[in-house]
């Protein structure tokens, strides 16, 4: 079913085009294709092979309590890769697999994972140095609080390159993190030694109910840091259990968040392409999606379901996600352990759900592809209000899409028969 997606031109003219949001397809009102299809129904598996990574998880500790962390700690996985990490015979041979799987799937990108990795300094350290030495190709990035960097653990981060990501939620980042890094005086010149010298650094960030401004983000990380920065992942908090939820951005405060983060992207479009890096991958990626797919992808999922990102424990475990452990289950029962990387081709993958389950608020959403079902863990009783914080976000990628395919249009309105057509009834701004 196909919904009419309102624009204005920059001369002033409005205009209709109609968007299948299952079909992927794009056309204007007289029903010729806005862009034409040139690739095959291949696009998607071509997508997910272009984008292999491991994500090797050190360990589950963490320094930090963060309220909302998708490694909720109340798990009862504990630190169970003490082991490993100080076995140089386990560790060794999950290593040495590594680099096989490197040589026969040509998988070279390595994101060391935690809890918090560099509390496993000394073993990201090894490791790092271990795979260069064997094959140069390997290059490395992690995600951090940064609260437990030293002079030695930079002079490293930058001999070897390696794509430092810091979670930081700007100017209101203590209410639910904790330590600010960015106001502690000896930690400040080293996160911006690393900008200046890292050309990959960047932040993570996590939309809630206390950071919800996208410019104010950006304006107070670039302050901090003393330049423009980059964003990686700045996207609403995923919703793994109850007391999450408290943290969302209030359903009657949405169409005002979904209106400022729209008028923010009209205003300042050279920022949010620029630097937050997620939003113009994904959005490059949807104008991908209308050239080359059939369709919306049946098992479109979180790669590491999909086996285009393994997430690898120090046993060589293969997980459904780096935030969970082999030990615990999914909401239907099924084991978190997927398999093992020595056994590599005989994974197993959980059942999980999929936006087919959901036809009624996600077969005929707008934005379906960009939201991507979104964790397959979220738990049913939470599945709406998670879905309502996506919603309201994606709306405004949708519109900067629109406007890179109609060289400035403004996308005025969505008409249609869609689940959450009702928050837009007064238009996007």
């Amino acid at each position: 079913m196909s919904l009419k997606l309102h624009i204005q031109h920059q001369g002033g003219t409005a205009d209709t085009l109609l968007y299948d949001p299952y079909r992927l397809t794009l056309k204007t009102g007289e029903g010729t294709d806005v862009i034409p299809k040139v690739c095959s129904d291949d696009w998607e598996n071509s997508l997910q092979s272009a984008r292999s990574s491991i994500r090797l998880v050190l360990g589950k500790n963490c320094n930090m309590r963060c309220k909302y962390c998708s490694q909720n700690p109340t798990k009862p996985h504990g630190d169970y890769l003490s082991e490993a990490r100080n076995d140089p015979g386990t560790l060794h041979k999950t290593l040495d697999m590594i680099l096989s799987v490197g040589e026969t799937r040509g998988i070279h990108n390595i994101v060391l994972w935690g809890g918090e990795p560099l509390l496993y300094f000394k073993q990201m350290k090894y490791i790092v140095e271990y795979l260069t030495r064997r094959d140069s190709r390997f290059t490395f990035s992690t995600l951090s609080n940064g609260t437990l960097l030293t002079e030695e653990m930079v002079d490293f981060l930058v001999d070897y390159n390696v794509t430092v990501t810091l979670s930081h939620d700007g100017p209101n980042h203590s209410l639910l993190r904790g330590k600010n890094l960015l106001e502690d005086p000896k930690l400040l010149p080293l996160v911006r030694r690393l900008a200046k010298e890292l050309p990959n650094f960047c932040f993570n960030s996590v939309i809630h109910k206390h950071n919800a401004d996208h410019m104010k983000l950006f304006g107070y990380l670039s302050g901090m840091i003393g330049r423009p920065v980059d964003l990686a992942v700045v996207d609403p908090l995923i919703l793994l259990f109850d007391e999450a939820a408290e943290y969302l951005i209030p359903d009657e405060e949405l169409p005002a968040y979904t209106a400022n983060f729209f008028r923010s992207f009209y205003q300042h479009s050279d920022v949010f392409f620029n630097h937050f890096r997620y939003y113009k991958s994904n959005v490059i990626n949807f104008i991908d999606a209308l050239r080359g797919a059939s369709q919306v992808p049946e098992n479109m999922h979180c790669r590491t379901i999909l086996n285009g990102v393994f997430a690898v424990d120090l046993y060589g475990n293969v997980i459904t996600c780096q935030n969970e452990d082999p030990f615990s289950k999914t909401k239907y029962g099924d084991p978190h352990l997927k398999g093992s990387i020595f056994a590599i081709d005989e994974l197993k993958s959980p059942r999980v759900d999929t936006w087919r389950q959901r036809e009624t608020s996600c077969q005929t959403c707008p934005v379906l592809f960009l939201c991507r079902n979104k964790c397959p863990h979220t738990p049913d009783n939470l599945h709406m209000a998670a879905c309502k914080q996506y919603f309201h976000h994606y709306v405004v990628l949708l519109a900067a899409a629109i406007a890179l395919i109609t060289e400035g249009a403004v996308l005025t309105g969505i008409e249609g028969d869609f689940f959450h057509s009702k928050s837009l009834a007064g238009g996007l701004c």
